[in-house]
């Protein structure tokens, strides 16, 4: 088996991933099938050395996070080919992937999760 390689696949997504390594919230925008949610989930690799990084990523409704080819789709086979000492504990019910701690290897380390904000109640939870 080789080593898988996840890069950004367009220069635009090579900006995203330059920019995110010097603010604390990304926005983007873009039309459907230009690559948002695969440079989405690269991000938060950037932050594996950062045990208490915390990533949230939103969608409108949850059926969009985890229909098939959603965001969390995207974030299982990226991180799932992840050599095996990066690889996230993956919580299916709580859409979440918890890294390993790679500064001291003791506890959990970043972690990214995937909710909704369909309504105007659910910023508060």
């Amino acid at each position: 088996m080789t080593d898988s390689i996840f890069s950004p696949a367009s220069p635009k997504q090579e900006m995203m991933m330059k920019a995110a390594e010097n603010v604390q919230i990304t926005v983007i925008g873009g039309a459907a099938g230009s690559g948002k949610s695969y440079i989405l989930q690269l991000i938060p690799l950037l932050f594996m050395d950062c045990p208490k990084a915390q990533c949230l990523m939103f969608r409108r409704t949850t059926p969009q996070i985890t229909g098939q080819g959603g965001i969390w789709d995207t974030a299982k086979g990226i991180y799932q080919q992840l050599p095996k000492e990066y690889r996230p504990r993956i919580r299916e019910k709580a859409m979440e992937a918890i890294f390993p701690n790679m500064v001291n290897g003791v506890g959990d380390g970043m972690k990214v999760k995937y909710s909704h904000m369909q309504n105007e109640n659910d910023k508060f939870n």
